[in-house]
């Protein structure tokens, strides 16, 4: 019985994934978290076409900024990062000119970490939210670059209670397809 269901599960995931794209997005990032001052960071993220319009997306995101770094009193380190997983909509603007819009909302976990020079540090972590819209423009069938706009809260629970981390969020950066393709070969590029 369990060898049945084995192949079954097997047959299952090799179908679905055969008609399947697999993807992977690097992108720079623009973070706004409130208390934690404004930030600049790298963001990468893995997703999966579960059918032509809704993705299963994860995306790990790392930003930071220092404060005052001319001031060794007043220096102050900032530093957020999310890991998050979610759905993504993906549907057609413009079938012509190869432009789609996108629309998610990411659930994870984020920890942020304010570090002054000459005071003890503040470290937290909890739950995030990330609603999210853009764009994507399909170049070739493997690259796509994005554009997104969206809002980020954090939750948290201990040091950093009291403080407001969250706040605007934009995403600029570029879709590999690893596996499978943006669009058939009939479409035009």
């Amino acid at each position: 019985m369990n060898k049945i269901l084995l192949i079954v599960v097997v047959l299952f995931l090799s179908i679905s994934t055969s008609f399947a794209t697999i993807f992977l997005d690097g992108a720079g990032a623009f973070v706004g978290t409130g208390d934690a001052k404004n930030q600049l960071g790298l963001a990468t993220g893995l997703g999966y076409n579960l059918n032509p319009n809704i993705n299963l997306l994860f995306r790990f995101n790392y930003s930071f900024v220092t404060k005052d770094s001319n001031d060794p009193v007043l220096e102050t380190e900032y530093t957020h990062n999310i890991f998050a997983g979610g759905v993504e909509y993906q549907t057609k603007i413009s079938p012509k000119y190869h432009l789609d819009f996108i629309g998610g909302l990411l659930v994870g976990f984020s920890q942020t970490k304010i570090s002054p020079k000459s005071a003890s540090e503040q470290d937290d972590s909890g739950l995030s939210l990330q609603p999210y819209v853009g764009v994507v423009y399909d170049v070739t069938q493997r690259i796509s670059p994005f554009v997104e706009l969206g809002y980020h809260k954090s939750f948290y629970s201990s040091k950093l209670k009291d403080s407001s981390i969250g706040g605007v969020t934009a995403y600029v950066g570029v879709r590999f397809s690893i596996y499978g393709i943006n669009r058939d070969l009939s479409s035009d590029y």
